[in-house]
């Protein structure tokens, strides 16, 4: 009977051991491999993976595009007028591991909070240089294409990459 209750424990240890070794990566997946904390497997590959069990644990990252769609920001143009400008960025995650050491973590929370931040700089930045009839006029394509642009190149640090970057409207402030 002792020998039955060993084999028993042995196989069911054996059996956990066994399934915590192996993880599956979905195509809608970026994973990274810790080890006592630090990462040494980033970036892993789709399918069907192994790693150490108990030693090592697997973090793993929403790959789709997401979307920001925040609150419309207020920003001067070139005549020193104020435009309401709603707008909303189409994202995904590119280095996973540069994104999980930029947004403490990999939260997707501090992401958006950077993104939000950044973009509504690269607005005032295009915004400033510009009167409101070339804001609303025909070089909106020359616009959006440059805000995209400027905007990819703020986000290298965060490990994504800007898909789209519309401004879904413009607006006079209500106050005026």
């Amino acid at each position: 009977m002792n020998k039955r209750i060993l084999y028993a424990v042995f196989g069911a240890l054996s059996f956990l051991l066994l399934y915590g070794s192996f993880f599956i990566v979905s195509e809608k997946e970026r994973a990274i491999v810790f080890q006592f904390g630090e990462a040494v497997r980033p970036d892993i590959p789709v399918g069907l993976q192994f790693k150490v069990p108990l030693i090592q644990n697997v973090k793993k990252f929403d790959a789709r595009i997401q979307t920001l769609d925040e609150e419309p920001d207020r920003i001067l143009t070139v005549e020193s007028k104020y435009l309401l400008v709603d707008s909303f960025i189409k994202y995904r995650i590119t280095d996973v591991l540069t994104f999980y050491k930029a947004t403490s973590n990999g939260s997707f929370d501090s992401l958006n909070s950077l993104l939000g931040q950044r973009s509504e700089a690269t607005l005032k930045n295009n915004f400033a240089t510009r009167t409101v009839k070339e804001v609303i006029s025909g070089e909106r394509d020359e616009l959006m294409n440059n805000l995209l642009t400027s905007l990819n190149n703020e986000v290298k640090d965060l490990g994504v990459e800007i898909i789209d970057f519309r401004v879904k409207r413009i607006d006079l402030p209500s106050n005026l």
